[in-house]
Order: C-alpha cells, then sequence, then structure tokens
C-alpha cells in the first residue's frame, strides 16, 4: 500500500468516520473511495484537494509522510490558514530563513518536533 492509501485509512479511523460517510462528503462514490484506501486507484487532483481540505492535511503530506507516525490531534486543531512542514531532514540555516521569510509576510509561526507549524 502506499503512503496516501495508509494515510486515507487512518485519517477516516481518527474521526471514527466509515468510507460512505467519507465518499459522501467528497462527493463520489464508497467503491471509488475504497480503492483509494486499498491504492488500486489513485484519486485525481480535485479530489485530492477536497479530501486535503476536510481533514486539514496538505496534499504533499497525504502523499509523502506516513501520518501515523505524528501527533494526530496536532495536526487536525491548526487553523485552516496554518501549514505542516515536515522539518526531519531540514537544516537549521534553512529553518532560519523560513522562518524569516514568512514572519515579513506576518505569518504565525510555532515550532513542533518534528513538524514545523506555520
Amino acid at each position: 500500500m502506499s503512503k496516501l492509501s495508509d494515510n486515507l485509512r487512518f485519517l477516516r479511523a481518527g474521526k471514527q468516520l466509515s468510507q460512505q460517510k467519507v465518499a459522501d462528503l467528497l462527493m463520489i462514490t464508497r467503491v471509488r473511495y475504497a480503492k483509494y484506501e486499498d491504492g488500486t486507484s489513485e484519486p485525481p487532483i480535485e479530489i485530492l484537494m477536497r479530501i486535503s481540505k476536510y481533514f486539514s492535511v496538505s496534499i504533499d503530506l497525504l502523499v509523502a509522510v506516513d501520518l501515523r507516525k505524528y501527533p494526530l490531534e496536532e495536526m487536525l486543531n491548526l487553523p485552516d490558514n496554518r501549514i505542516l512542514v515536515p522539518i526531519k531532514r531540514w537544516t537549521l540555516p534553512v529553518i532560519i530563513r523560513l522562518k524569516s521569510f514568512l514572519r515579513k509576510r506576518r505569518w504565525v509561526i510555532s515550532t513542533a518536533t518534528p513538524i514545523l507549524n506555520i
């Protein structure tokens, strides 16, 4: 299975929703959603955007990070105007430059390990 399919199943279970309920919220059939969770099909970008918005997790994290390894409550409770950036492989100078760049644009920045909540 892919990280995306694992993440979809994990996020849905975290909200205690059935596949049918998530499919209804995404305006697709349950069978189609089940294929995304099983890894037999990949959602188009439009569906990925709906999934991302519903679960409040960026698309890059949905497809690239195993969300089971990070505290779900931290990610789900972020306001809509925040971005999650995995920093596991980032060096301190890169993080400092990123924070400086975002402060100049008046974005809210708070740090958590191993995720930088921007």
